[in-house]
């Protein structure tokens, strides 16, 4: 199966990202102008380190009693939220924060985080979108803000704009590597196979090593029945930089199973579906155990895809199918 989650926003979690902005979080100059309310939000800060919650969080709301300018409180709120786990919370927090601090970008990036976490996609793509278009964004921070949205874009089904972003990548960086590959995956999804394919090349001309792109390969020729031999290659070539991606045993699984031999293909598809359980690995297993004449256990596969997909209307023919 494609890799869609190749440079997703979780590179690093949002409780280590919290770690990072607790330990040097800005004291706004609001926060100064009332010298009661910085006491509060000191005496937060010192309980937060203390470890104690409901105490801290006291405090910061004391703190916005006293001074309702400033985003400081709902900020560390915010933070102490998602260390909690706590996201719709800390989504409340932040977005408070911003309606103080509009310019804050630190805060709206957060912000996006916790959005993209609700798999809200939309959401999240107004906040990126706003931080790209602030002058003050470096063109490095620009570049990587476009690889997010045409993530998120790709991901909320809109492939015109998630285009949109990756072609203004390649504009600047004709062979940037991300980009290229990324729009394989959004030309596969709009039905331009062989544009896909030409995508997915030329990542590998330039990039050899690049797994993703090699699995990627692999599985638009097995989608299609087509170079087999060569999928097979590529495939192997994937699975051997990553044994534990569930999405390269998948497609190594597929392959062989284009190739007619299924006994192997479910062994590895067998693997991948232990590491994701995901509706096209599912399906791609039920085929295997159907060839090799396991009508029981094929049923319970597609059962498993059904559920986590309901929207797939060929799978419940399948199924139709196999209870006659």
């Amino acid at each position: 199966m494609f890799l869609k989650n190749r440079w997703f926003l979780f590179v690093v979690s949002l409780p280590a990202l919290v770690a990072g902005i607790v330990s040097c979080a800005p004291v706004k100059e609001s926060v100064r102008r009332t010298s009661f309310s910085y006491g509060a939000y000191m005496k937060g800060l010192l309980t937060d380190r203390l470890g104690s919650f409901e105490e801290a969080a006291a405090h910061y709301r004391r703190a916005h009693s006293l001074d309702q300018k400033s985003p400081s409180p709902h900020i560390q709120l915010g933070l102490d939220y998602i260390g909690l786990g706590d996201l719709q919370a800390a989504a409340v927090e932040f977005r408070a924060a911003l309606l103080l601090a509009p310019d804050d970008a630190q805060t709206r990036y957060v912000l996006a985080l916790i959005y993209a976490q609700f798999n809200d996609y939309k959401k999240a793509a107004e906040q990126y979108e706003i931080l790209l278009k602030d002058a003050a964004t470096a063109l490095s921070q620009k570049t990587q803000l476009r690889r997010i949205l045409s993530q998120l874009y790709f991901l909320g089904g809109d492939f015109v704009t998630a285009r949109k972003h990756s072609k203004d990548i390649l504009t600047l960086d004709p062979l940037d590597q991300d980009a290229l590959y990324f729009m394989g995956l959004i030309s596969s999804e709009q039905g331009a196979s062989q544009e896909a394919e030409g995508f997915f090349k030329k990542v590998l001309e330039y990039y050899p090593d690049d797994a993703d792109a090699a699995n990627s390969l692999a599985f638009l020729y097995a989608e299609k029945g087509e170079h087999l031999v060569e999928a097979l290659d590529l495939a192997l070539q994937a699975t051997g930089a990553e044994g534990a991606n569930g999405a390269y045993l998948d497609t190594l699984g597929w392959v062989y199973f284009q190739l007619g031999d299924a006994p192997k293909a479910v062994v590895f598809l067998e693997k991948a579906s232990r590491i994701m359980m995901d509706p096209v690995i599912l399906n791609h297993l039920a085929a295997g155990y159907e060839r090799l004449g396991d009508r029981e256990k094929a049923r319970k596969q597609w059962e498993m895809s059904l559920a986590l997909d309901p929207s797939q209307g060929d799978i419940r023919e399948k199924l139709r199918n196999i209870k006659r």
